[in-house]
C-alpha cells in the first residue's frame, strides 16, 4: 500500500497518507495472538522503555546500575576535588573507572531542570551552585542506562567549558536583559520573522564568559533568520555579567540563552536545541526552527513511502491512528543532504530507517543568505496514517 508524503496546510510537517486504499482489515482474536507472538519474538525484552529518565537521574543515590557498558564524560564539572582530578579530561570512561565515576556523579545531587532538550532521549538536569548538564539515557532490557553526560548543547570543536542554567546566568547579569534589548533599527526585520510564521523572532545563543564575567564568545545554535541572528548577536555582545564563583574561585562557564522578539512571547518552557553539526563547507550551517513555512524547497524527493509489511502489522496491532516522527535535515550550500538526525522517532525503528534513507537521497534548492548559498538545517515532521484521510483544500 503506497503512501503519499504531503505538506499539511499551516504546518511544517509532511503527512504520509494512504491514497485510494481499502480500509484496514479488522483484527480478529486469532490474528491478535499471531501478531503478539511475532512481536514478542522480534522485540524480546527490549520492550522495556525509560518512562521517566529524569527521575532515574534525580532520585538515584547509586549511579552504578545506570552505568553499564560504555559511558562518556562530556566534561562534567565536579566540586569534589578528588573527582575533579580523576575526571578532568572529557572522554570515554574506562570500565575500571566506572564505579568511581558513578560515585562522583552521586555527589552532585541532580535536580530536574525547567528546560528540556530537542532530543527525546536527552534529559536536562541542574546541580549546585547553578550548573546545567545534559545526559543521554537509553532503554535497556535491564533498565535505563546512562551513555553520555556533559555540558548543554555541546559542539564538537573543543566546546568543553561547563554550562550554567539560564537562571544562574541571570543572577550574574549587570547589563542588558534576557531578550536584548535589540536596536530599534532591527525591529522591522524581527517583525518580518513573525509575519513569516514564527511565534516570535528568536535565537538560541551559546554564550561563554571568562573568569571575570566578560563575554568571550557567542555562537548561535538556532535562529529564525539571518537578520535575527545579526540583531540578537549585537544585543548579546553588549551584555555584562559578574564572574561565576565556585568555592571562592571564579570559573569560566558557558550558558544557553534564548532571546525573543517580542519579549512577551518568550516561552515559559524552553527546549534547548542541538548544536550546529559540522559541514563540508567552510561555514557552519544555519539551524532554523520549525515554522509554518518550511525554508527548504525540494528539487527531488521520493514522495511515495511505505513502512515494510512487518512494521505495518505492528502498527495495526498497536491500533495507532497516526505515527509521527521528527528529523533534523541538514543540507550543504549546493542543496545536497549532509546529515539526517532523528529528533523524535516514530517508535518503529525500521520505519525510521526507511524515512532517513529516503531523506538522504533528496535534494533542495540552495538556501540563500544575502544571495550567497549557505548550508542550513531545518526540522521535518512525518505523519503516517494507516487509514484513508480526508482531502483538504490546499493540499
Amino acid at each position: 500500500m503506497p503512501f503519499e508524503l504531503l505538506r499539511s496546510p499551516g504546518r511544517d510537517d509532511l503527512s504520509l497518507v494512504a491514497r485510494d486504499a481499502p480500509p484496514p482489515p479488522r483484527i480478529t482474536s486469532s490474528m491478535r495472538v499471531l501478531l503478539s507472538l511475532a512481536l514478542v519474538a522480534s522485540l524480546g525484552a527490549c520492550a522495556h522503555t525509560v518512562r521517566d529518565p529524569v527521575r532515574a537521574l534525580e532520585q538515584t543515590r547509586d549511579f552504578r546500575p545506570l552505568i553499564r557498558g560504555g559511558v562518556t564524560n562530556g566534561g562534567v564539572y565536579f566540586t569534589d576535588a578528588a573527582c575533579a582530578r580523576t575526571f578532568a579530561t572529557p572522554g570515554a570512561i574506562a570500565p575500571a573507572q566506572q564505579p568511581e565515576f558513578a560515585r562522583c556523579l552521586a555527589t552532585l545531587h541532580f535536580t530536574r531542570s525547567a528546560r528540556t532538550d530537542a532530543l527525546g532521549d536527552v534529559v536536562v538536569m541542574d546541580y549546585a551552585p547553578g550548573f546545567e548538564i545534559e545526559a543521554r539515557v537509553v532503554p535497556d532490557p535491564d533498565g535505563p542506562r546512562l551513555t553520555w553526560i556533559g555540558p548543554s548543547s555541546q559542539r564538537a570543536d573543543g566546546d568543553v567549558l561547563p554550562t550554567i542554567s539560564g537562571d544562574a546566568l541571570e543572577r550574574l547579569r549587570v547589563a542588558g536583559t534576557v531578550d536584548g534589548p535589540v536596536d530599534d533599527a532591527a525591529i522591522p526585520a524581527l517583525e518580518a520573522d513573525v509575519a513569516a510564521g514564527y511565534d516570535s523572532a528568536h535565537a538560541w545563543v551559546k554564550l561563554c564568559l571568562d573568569g571575570n564575567g566578560a563575554v568571550q564568545s557567542a555562537h548561535v545554535h538556532e535562529v529564525t533568520s539571518p537578520r535575527a541572528m545579526r540583531a540578537f548577536l549585537a544585543a548579546a555582545q553588549r551584555w555584562a555579567f559578574r564572574p561565576f564563583v565556585v568555592d571562592g574561585h571564579a570559573v569560566p562557564v558557558c550558558a544557553m540563552a534564548r532571546l525573543d522578539y517580542p519579549a512577551v512571547r518568550h516561552p515559559v518552557a524552553e527546549v534547548i536545541p542541538l548544536p550546529p553539526p559540522p559541514s563540508r563547507g567552510a561555514d557552519d550551517p544555519l539551524v532554523l526552527p520549525a515554522s509554518e513555512r518550511s525554508p527548504l524547497r525540494p528539487l527531488a524527493r521520493n514522495s511515495r513511502l511505505q513502512p515494510d509489511p512487518h512494521t505495518q502489522a505492528r502498527i495495526l496491532y498497536d491500533q495507532a491512528s497516526t505515527v509521527q516522527g521528527s528529523f533534523r535535515v541538514c543540507v550543504d550550500a549546493a542543496g545536497h543532504v549532509e546529515s539526517v538526525l532523528p529528533l523524535r522517532t516514530t517508535g518503529y525503528a525500521a520505519f525510521d530507517n526507511e524515512l532517513m534513507s529516503a531523506m538522504h537521497a533528496w535534494t533542495y534548492e540552495p538556501y540563500l543568505v544575502d544571495d550567497k548559498p549557505t548550508p542550513v538545517c531545518a526540522p521535518i515532521t512525518f505523519i503516517y496514517s494507516p487509514t484513508p484521510a480526508p482531502r483538504h483544500a490546499g493540499r
